[in-house]
């Protein structure tokens, strides 16, 4: 299956919107902020740097850089700085204040200001985090600024000390020392080691340096974006991205579609991570309403799971270039199945969990740890439609669709028997009961038959049972059910050694229901239902399992709700079937809180999931079977809940 990922070049007018840049356009607007810094030392040795203006305050400007660029032990000095308007000419600078409490290689140094000089203040980010591309002015004593495709990105943050960022960019060399660092909101920080994997500040701790230990003005505030005074309508890359999450091992193609009054678009270049991946010079056009319209295609083949950068340029005829805004996608590594995957079963430890394949009509042991299939069992029937675990017995307990009977496989020796209830009756759902050594299973015909799993014979039978799915609760031999449909109907049953006892039933507790969950405790009972055509909307109604009448509440998480599972009494995973929304919400049952959700790609209407015995691994399976999908894509997810819970 391919996926794509548009980008679009949107026509903005001046005088409703501002432009959205990009690193590299604030650069260069911000250039004049920049001084290049040059010491010389009594020994005879010297230092080149950047700085960055910080304050101006009755005619001086101060501005902040790396220590070492203007310092070099107890020895005399001489800082010479010149601005990018005028790079021949030189003025003397004081040094001030140099590493602070926190031993951090920063100082801070003044000059009188030129009368021809401008700067702004306006020009910091609001924010930088992991992921952003970054830019930077000043390498080599000349006011060098990446383009595009060379900027680097922020990798991490100092787990030690979180004001310190660590930042790859390979176009930083020696003398980069004291250069602002900025990503598309403006300056976050300043260089502090100039080498590829560098060291940034923040701006954050400079202004608390600056302000609270040095007691010097700082002046700073938000980058305002300079718009043109022209009044013609400009032309900007901006993304639209319909997905923020990908399969690993997929292409995903990229278009680009820019709307304006260019003439003419020449070529479109399409960038993963700052690296071209590839040109389109064959970019179709297209008129209407008054615009021009331009399309261009790439593809890319993700070559590991990560986050990655994309972003587009394009160019017009007269030269010029236009940059999109970087947008972030997710690449997560997975399994294919190689089919529909309808049930899946944790065994008793965390190494092993069950899959179960209806269109391979096999078991298949999936390793979590490993993130990897390791052993496909076949069965004897084909179309299998349901399965339950007994950690007792260690085994796996299958029925089928069109076959009248059970597959009893042991999960240690891999050896199966076969518990036979009908020569007549297809499989819908089964509940296992190991107090009583009973399975329970419900025909499609609506016959609820009662198998002693010791020796395969049936126990009883009971027609006209109502319901399309069966969960049991052991703890006082409760059987509950759910009628899907327009009208849902849940019931609950006492089970006897002969037969089932009706306790109550309610209808109408809501539409298009399609599944039922019993909670771990056995307290509860979880309906997720669609709204349909009524005003009922899309909830999870939550019912008192002692009695059903008992509704406590309900959960919502998007259009659909669809597929659950608990990971301990407290916490709840959950997943809906709307296509446009690729997550899986964590969901605190106690709170209900749904703040924290990771990314589920393709998740649809066949979602399935199921946690390890300890609850440390989630196991997600999806379907993608939307319009427009080209096949079947059949997707298992390992999700380590530990790393989720620390992110």
């Amino acid at each position: 299956m391919i996926r794509r990922i548009t980008l679009l070049l949107g026509c903005l007018m001046l005088r409703t919107i501002a432009l959205s840049q990009t690193g590299f356009e604030i650069s260069q607007q911000l250039a004049h902020n920049t001084v290049r810094i040059h010491t010389l030392f009594e020994d005879g040795s010297d230092e080149n740097g950047f700085g960055i203006i910080i304050s101006e305050r009755e005619g001086t400007l101060y501005v902040a850089t790396a220590n070492h660029v203007v310092e070099s032990g107890p020895q005399g000095r001489s800082i010479e700085v010149s601005f990018n308007e005028k790079p021949g000419q030189s003025f003397s600078a004081t040094y001030i204040n140099g590493n602070s409490n926190d031993n951090i290689d920063l100082a801070v140094v003044r000059i009188p200001k030129p009368e021809w000089l401008n700067w702004s203040q306006k020009c910091l980010a609001e924010e930088a985090k992991i992921g952003d591309a970054v830019w930077f002015i000043g390498r080599n004593k000349e006011w060098y600024i990446p383009s595009v495709a060379e900027a680097g990105a922020i990798h991490s943050i100092d787990p030690f000390f979180d004001f310190l960022i660590n930042v790859e960019i390979d176009k930083v060399q020696r003398g980069s020392s004291g250069a602002p660092a900025i990503n598309h909101l403006g300056i976050f920080g300043i260089i502090l080691t100039d080498q590829q994997t560098s060291k940034v500040i923040s701006i954050q701790k400079l202004k608390q340096i600056v302000q609270q230990a040095w007691s010097l003005p700082f002046h700073l505030s938000k980058y305002e974006r300079n718009l043109p005074t022209s009044s013609k309508a400009v032309n900007w890359l901006h993304p639209s991205i319909d997905k923020s999450s990908f399969s690993f091992g997929k292409q995903i193609d990229l278009t680009i579609v820019t709307r304006g009054f260019w003439e003419w678009v020449d070529r479109i270049e399409f960038f993963v991570n700052n690296v071209r991946i590839g040109i389109d010079t064959e970019v179709r056009e297209e008129t209407s309403g008054g615009n021009l319209y331009h399309y261009g295609e790439s593809y890319w083949h993700p070559e590991s799971a990560g986050t990655y950068n994309l972003h587009a340029v394009a160019y017009s005829t007269d030269g010029s270039a236009h940059t999109s805004e970087v947008v972030s996608v997710s690449v997560l590594k997975s399994i294919d199945p190689g089919g529909l995957i309808v049930a899946i079963e944790p065994s008793r430890n965390d190494t092993s969990m069950f899959l179960l394949n209806y269109d391979l009509k096999q078991v298949a042991v999936l390793h979590p740890p490993k993130n990897k299939i390791v052993k496909r069992i076949e069965l004897p029937h084909q179309k299998p439609v349901a399965m339950q675990y007994s950690p007792n017995s260690n085994e796996l307990y299958i029925i089928y669709q069109y076959q009248g009977v059970i597959t009893a496989l042991n999960t240690n020796t891999w050896v199966s028997r076969t518990l036979k209830f009908s020569d007549t009756e297809d499989g819908l759902d089964l509940a296992l009961d190991e107090d009583q050594d009973r399975i329970l299973v419900l025909t499609q015909s609506k016959v609820l038959y009662s198998i002693q799993v010791s020796t395969g014979t049936v126990q009883w039978s009971q027609n006209d049972f109502i319901g399309d799915r069966v969960v049991y609760n052991s703890d006082d031999q409760s059987l509950f059910s759910v009628l899907y449909g327009q009208n849902v109907m849940l019931s609950s049953y006492s089970v006897s050694e002969s037969h089932v006892v009706p306790k109550k039933s309610i209808s109408q507790v809501g539409v298009n229901c399609n599944d039922l969950y019993l909670s771990p405790d056995n307290r509860f009972l979880l309906l997720p239902c669609g709204s349909g055509n009524s005003d009922q909307g899309y909830e999870v109604h939550q019912y008192n399992s002692k009695d059903i009448t008992d509704r406590i509440g309900s959960f919502e998480f998007g259009a659909y709700p669809q597929s659950i599972c608990f990971s301990g009494i407290n916490l709840m995973f959950a997943s809906n079937s709307d296509f446009t929304d690729d997550y899986i919400y964590a969901i605190d049952l106690n709170t209900e809180n749904t703040d924290y959700r990771f990314d589920f790609p393709n998740s649809d209407c066949n979602a399935i999931l199921k946690t390890s015995a300890s609850n440390k691994y989630l196991l997600a399976f999806s379907y993608n079977n939307h319009p427009g999908a080209e096949s079947p894509d059949h997707r298992i997810f390992v999700y380590d809940l530990q790393h989720e819970n620390q992110d």
